[in-house]
């Protein structure tokens, strides 16, 4: 009889430890909760990573442009608009480093703004880098495998 009553007891505490497991939140929830605080910063936030982003450093643009894909994840609702122009920059130089051009294109389609799609479109036709140009012309790609055109753009 104890037997069975100890391995229901068993049974019991594993049963409810995994549903309050599954109504918990994840430390990634919790770590990444957006507070008020994070709210009122933002505008100064996305002021301080523009700046970053037209910094001569290698480091600073890098850092800049992983800044703005986690804050797109973590405001989808913004606009980013201030970021567009430097983005566009950074993709369009010819003197930045591949890398961060690549990234700078991938993280300006993250954004998802027509002006960013446009801009990106527009890099795609006419940059001397073929492997920027490529990424572009991939990202501007619609389903039925044709480019959208810039005046499709808005």
């Amino acid at each position: 009889m104890r037997h069975i009553f100890l391995a229901i007891l068993l049974f019991t505490a594993f049963a409810f430890t995994g549903l309050e497991a599954q109504d918990a939140n994840s430390r990634f929830q919790k770590q990444h909760n957006i507070t008020t605080f994070m709210k009122s910063h933002l505008t100064s936030s996305i002021e301080m990573t523009a700046r970053a982003l037209e910094n001569k450093e290698f480091n600073m643009k890098v850092s800049a442009l992983q800044t703005i894909r986690q804050l797109e994840q973590l405001f989808p609702e913004e606009s980013f608009s201030r970021l567009i122009e430097p983005l566009a920059t950074i993709i369009n130089d010819k003197n930045t480093e591949t890398e961060t051009r690549i990234l700078a294109a991938i993280t300006l389609d993250q954004l998802h703004t027509d002006k960013g799609d446009e801009a990106i479109f527009l890099i795609g036709q006419n940059c001397e880098n073929s492997t920027v140009k490529n990424l572009c012309q991939a990202i501007t790609r619609i389903p039925d495998d044709t480019f959208i055109n810039a005046s499709q753009v808005k």
